[in-house]
C-alpha cells in the first residue's frame, strides 16, 4: 500500500459513524459505572452521618435502579438509621429477593430491632455481630444502633456504658460525645450539657449539632448574648426553623425585638406541622410583646391546633384572649395550660426517676399514660413497647395497648394484646 493511501483523510460518513459509535460506547460505560459510583457516594454519606441526604439519595437510586441489590440494601440501611423502620423493612426484603449478602441482611434486621429499644432480647445476636469481621464504618453503625436502642428504652446507665465502650474503641469519635451531651440536656442538666457541647465544638468547630445544643443550653441558663453568638453561626450554616426560633429568643432577650420578629415571620410557613407550631407560638408571643392582640390570637390558635399538648402556647393564648377582652376564653385556655403543665412536670419527674431506676415498669407505664393524655399517642405506644420488651405478658401495658388499637380499628393487634394480658392473669399466683 502506498504511503499516500495511509495518510488519506477518512470520509465524512466514516467520521460520523466513528463519532456516533464512540459516543454510544462512552454512554454505555458511563451507565455501567454510574450506579456503583452512586452507591459509593451513599456509603460516604452514611459514614459521615449525613443521614438525611443519604436516605434521599438512596431512595432516588432504587427508583432508577430497582433491580440493583446493593441499591436496595443501602436504601434499607439509610432508612433504618433515620428511624424509618417500615421503609427499611421493605427495602431489605427487596435486597433479599435480589440475593444480597445474607449476613449483611441478617445484621440489618438485628440492628433495626435493637435500635427500637429491644436490646436485652438480642444480646447474643449483638455479641455475634461484634465478633464478626466488621470494617470500621460497620462497627460505628453497630455502636450507634446499640446506643440509640438504650436511648429508645430510656436506659440511662446502659446508654452511658455503651458510650464509654464506643469511645474506648474510638477515642476520636464525635457521635458518642454528642449523644452524651444530648442525654444530659434531655435530663435538664443544662450546665453539664453546655460544657459537654462546648468541648465538642472546641475540638470540632464544624459540628453544627453540638453548636446548636450549646446555644440552646446557654439560653436555658439565661446567657442570651453567648447563645446568640453560637446560634447565628448555626443559622449561617443552615437556615432552618429550629435555629431561627432559638436565635429569635436570644434576640428578644438582648433587646433586638424587630430582628426577632422578622426572623420568625420568615419561617412562619414552615411545611413541617410540628416545627410550624413552634414558630407560630414564638411569633404569637412576640405579637403579645408588641401589644398586637389580634395577630397574637391568630398565630397562637393555629399553634395549639397543630400541637394541642403545648402548655406554654395555651398560656400565651390565655394572655392574648385577656388582651382582646375575652375573659371566658382566657380562663379556659389557662386551665388547659395548667393541666398540661402539671402532666409535663410529672413526666419530667418520671424521666429523672427512670434514669436512676431504668427497669421500673410502673414508671414506664405512667410515662405512657401521661403521653396519651397529652395526645402524643405514637410516643406513648413506644414507651409501652419498652415495657413489653422486658415483660411481654405485662397485663396493664397490654390492656392499654388493646384499648388503643381497638380505637384505631386495628382489631388484630388489639386481640393480640388482650391475649397477652390474659397470659399474665393466667400465670399470676
Amino acid at each position: 500500500m502506498k504511503i499516500s493511501g495511509l495518510l488519506q483523510q477518512p470520509s465524512t460518513r466514516r467520521l460520523l459513524f466513528f463519532c456516533f459509535g464512540g459516543g454510544v460506547v462512552s454512554l454505555g460505560v458511563l451507565y455501567v459505572l454510574w450506579c456503583p459510583a452512586q452507591c459509593w457516594r451513599i456509603r460516604q454519606l452514611l459514614a459521615s452521618r449525613d443521614l438525611d441526604q443519604a436516605a434521599v439519595m438512596a431512595r432516588s437510586l432504587t427508583q432508577a435502579q430497582p433491580q440493583c441489590a446493593e441499591c436496595q440494601y443501602l436504601d434499607a440501611k439509610a432508612a433504618r438509621r433515620i428511624g424509618d423502620y417500615r421503609h427499611a423493612t421493605q427495602a431489605l426484603e427487596r435486597a433479599t429477593g435480589l440475593h444480597w449478602d445474607a449476613a449483611d441482611v441478617a445484621r440489618e434486621r438485628v440492628l433495626a430491632i435493637v435500635q427500637t429499644g429491644q436490646v436485652t432480647a438480642y444480646e447474643s445476636e449483638l455479641n455475634g455481630i461484634f465478633a464478626s469481621d466488621l470494617d470500621r464504618a460497620e462497627t460505628e453503625e453497630v455502636y450507634e444502633a446499640l446506643a440509640n436502642g438504650h436511648l429508645a428504652a430510656f436506659n440511662g446507665p446502659e446508654l452511658q456504658r455503651c458510650l464509654d465502650y464506643w469511645l474506648e474503641w474510638n477515642p476520636q469519635a464525635t457521635q458518642p460525645r454528642l449523644m452524651r451531651a444530648q442525654f444530659s440536656q434531655r435530663l435538664a442538666k443544662y450546665s453539664e450539657a453546655a460544657k459537654q457541647f462546648e468541648e465538642i465544638v472546641r475540638d470540632h468547630p464544624a459540628c453544627r449539632a453540638a453548636r446548636l445544643g450549646w446555644g440552646e443550653c446557654l439560653l436555658q441558663l439565661n446567657q442570651a448574648s453567648a447563645a446568640e453568638t453560637q446560634l447565628r453561626t448555626c443559622l449561617e450554616q443552615q437556615r432552618d426553623s429550629q435555629t431561627a426560633v432559638l436565635l429569635a429568643k436570644s434576640l428578644i432577650q438582648t433587646s433586638q425585638s424587630p430582628a426577632a420578629g422578622a426572623l420568625l415571620t420568615e419561617f412562619q410557613a414552615t411545611p413541617n406541622p410540628e416545627a410550624r407550631a413552634v414558630v407560630l407560638e414564638e411569633l404569637g408571643r412576640w405579637n403579645l410583646d408588641q401589644g398586637q392582640a389580634d395577630e397574637a390570637v391568630k398565630h397562637l390558635e393555629e399553634a395549639v391546633k397543630l400541637a394541642p399538648e403545648t402548655a406554654s402556647a395555651w398560656h400565651a393564648l390565655s394572655s392574648a384572649y385577656s388582651l382582646q377582652g375575652h375573659p371566658e376564653k382566657a380562663k379556659n385556655a389557662l386551665e388547659t395550660s395548667q393541666a398540661s403543665q402539671k402532666r409535663l412536670q410529672r413526666f419530667a419527674e418520671v424521666i429523672v426517676d427512670l434514669n436512676v431506676n431504668p427497669r421500673s415498669l410502673p414508671l414506664r407505664v405512667e410515662a405512657a399514660q401521661i403521653l396519651f393524655q397529652q395526645g402524643l399517642d405514637h410516643d406513648a405506644v413506644a414507651w409501652l413497647n419498652t415495657v413489653l420488651s422486658q415483660d411481654i405478658d405485662h397485663r396493664q401495658a397490654n390492656e392499654i395497648l388493646a384499648d388503643y388499637y381497638t380505637k384505631q380499628g386495628q382489631l388484630d393487634l388489639a386481640e393480640r394484646h388482650r391475649q397477652l394480658a390474659g397470659n399474665s392473669e393466667a400465670t399470676a399466683p
